[in-house]
């Protein structure tokens, strides 16, 4: 029982971290929306999950300390991930000069919350379980003979 209290206090730490970092990833969000490699339904993504995060009303509402910031901070994640999936990593990249990669805080993001919402909220935000690890991010050019 010991081991799993520190855990959980651990975890607790490590995502209230995360939460801090909230409002950068709100001013990355919206850098990329201007980001031409990006799609209108992206940006309309990016779009939608800024106006989430900025309401005081959401699944855990905001004014339940803790709880009510890891259903944003999870949002931010799955989101992060699947931009960076369907754009292309350097989307963020280009724009995110902290130390620990975007797509790894993503992960452990989204792996911590899961200890600290229902199940159900959880599910609702995370349709896919277990995002694609591996971006490929290549450019290419037709030559025609």
């Amino acid at each position: 029982m010991h081991g799993d209290n520190m855990k959980n206090t651990q975890s607790r730490s490590l995502l209230k971290e995360a939460i801090i970092l909230i409002p950068k990833l709100l001013r990355l969000f919206f850098k990329t929306m201007g980001d031409r490699r990006v799609s209108v339904n992206q940006k309309l993504l990016l779009l939608g999950t800024i106006l989430y995060v900025i309401s005081p009303i959401d699944f855990v509402p905001d004014f339940i300390p803790f709880t009510g910031q890891v259903d944003d901070i999870l949002l931010l994640a799955v989101v992060v991930l699947k931009v960076m999936q369907q754009a292309g990593r350097s989307v963020f990249q280009d724009n995110w000069k902290d130390s620990q990669g975007l797509p790894d805080l993503a992960r452990q993001i989204m792996k911590l919350a899961s200890s600290f919402l229902p199940s159900s909220i959880y599910n609702r935000i995370v349709k896919d379980p277990h995002p694609q690890d591996d971006v490929i991010d290549v450019k290419y050019r037709i030559h025609k003979d």
